[in-house]
């Protein structure tokens, strides 16, 4: 699915107002249909300043917009999962303000996510619009900072009310408040209203009026604890909790980003020569040549079914030997909970063969070669699920591709 024009004009926009002397940024997009290259194109139009800031000044920076970019892209291109990459966008945003970065300055791939989800969250009902509240304030803060209002419907974005608590008694030593009765008239000068005895009551009496006063406070404090009494106590949500929850939990003080799972295809496939159990694949996963790798799915899986299939291969596991044969990688597989059932986790159609599987938060680069002193794999493949719509998880976010994420016929199953 293409990008609209209005979506080709609010990047245009926004490199435009960075970069002012830049003639030929409207025509940059020309003949383009997705919201990478069309980013890229705009960006590469501004000048070699302009690809420097806006794409990234160091590597890791650049990785990160190009990741984002591409993540951009795969919404367009699959209707069904676009809930999936909502929550994600969602839980990612918990403790940001942007998507590059731990700054709050807009950076290119913030405008490629805004054009790519913003016409289906506006069309959202409000109810559905406030499960996401991480996001909407994104959506917020960009609608504010970079002014899309001539190209984008707003977002309206409902923002929580803070009331505060008032006191539940007057404080001791202050004076009682005026009663709500209106004062009798204030007598002219010269008159005096008769006493029953005939004399002038010009003065009031003191004892008499301050008895009174003390009165009405106690009664108002009385009423007031009796009404808090019987108003029904709050129970108080731990806040810090449910954030400990939805943040990425690190082990070791290593996550998901030092694994190098890549997509693959099957290209051969045999029996292993001493064991009924074991399959000996070669495996191809963009490096040029193949990879041999044995995995344990013969009971499960006929060759027929093996042969050309698209997989997902831990590809930075040290390379051993299983029962004598060499295996340079691991096949992830879903399997149910008494492991009665197991298949290989299933790329979307469109990945790109030897693309490198990410999940949101886990930015950086992938070890070499995992430690197996360290335990990485053993300590992260845990966190590894199928959720109860089939979607390969890690701590409960997607496992994606430039084309959707991962998947498997195996719902609220283990992957390894």
């Amino acid at each position: 699915m293409g990008l609209t024009a209005k979506s080709t004009s609010f990047i245009a926009a926004f490199v435009s107002r960075k970069y002012p002397d830049s003639p030929q940024i409207g025509e940059a997009a020309e003949g383009k249909d997705d919201v990478s290259a069309i980013c890229k194109s705009i960006v590469a139009a501004a000048g070699p300043a302009a690809s420097n800031t806006l794409l990234g000044e160091s590597d890791e920076v650049r990785a990160q917009v190009e990741e984002w970019l591409s993540f951009a892209n795969s919404i367009h291109k699959d209707e069904k999962v676009k809930a999936t990459y909502l929550r994600t966008l969602d839980t990612y945003m918990l403790t940001r303000a942007v998507f590059v970065g731990f700054g709050t300055s807009i950076s290119i791939a913030d405008v490629a996510l805004f054009v790519s989800i913003h016409d289906q969250v506006a069309a959202m009902p409000k109810e559905e619009l406030q499960t996401y509240p991480n996001l909407l304030r994104w959506i917020d803060y960009v609608q504010h900072k970079d002014d899309q209002s001539k190209v984008y419907e707003w977002i309206p974005v409902v923002k929580p009310t803070f009331n505060p608590p008032m006191p539940s008694s007057e404080p001791e030593g202050k004076k009682a408040a005026p009663s709500a009765q209106a004062a009798p008239e204030k007598e002219k000068p010269g008159t005096a209203t008769p006493a029953p005895n005939g004399t002038p009551a010009d003065k009031p009496n003191k004892k008499e009026s301050k008895g009174k006063s003390e009165a009405a406070v106690a009664a108002n404090v009385e009423k007031k604890a009796d009404v808090k009494d019987t108003q029904p106590k709050e129970k108080k949500v731990d806040q810090s909790k449910e954030k400990k929850e939805s943040t990425p939990v690190q082990r070791d003080g290593f996550g998901f980003e030092i694994l190098d799972i890549r997509v693959g295809i099957i290209e051969s496939v045999k029996k292993h020569p001493t064991a009924d159990t074991l399959y000996v694949e070669d495996i191809n996963i963009g490096e040029g040549n193949v990879r041999q790798v044995v995995s344990g799915l013969a009971k499960y899986l006929t060759e027929e079914q093996m042969l050309n299939r698209r997989v997902l291969v831990l590809a930075n596991v040290k390379p051993s030997k299983l029962r004598d044969v060499m295996s340079a990688g691991l096949v992830l597989c879903a399997s149910n909970e008494d492991h009665t059932q197991c298949e290989p986790v299933l790329p979307p159609q469109g990945a790109s063969i030897g693309e490198r599987v990410i999940v949101a938060g886990y930015e950086g680069k992938p070890e070499p070669v995992l430690n197996p002193k360290k335990k990485q794999w053993d300590k992260l493949y845990p966190d590894l699920h199928t959720d109860d719509s089939g979607v390969a998880c890690f701590q409960g976010k997607a496992l994606m591709t430039t084309a959707g994420p991962c998947t498997a016929s195996i719902t609220k199953g283990t992957i390894k």
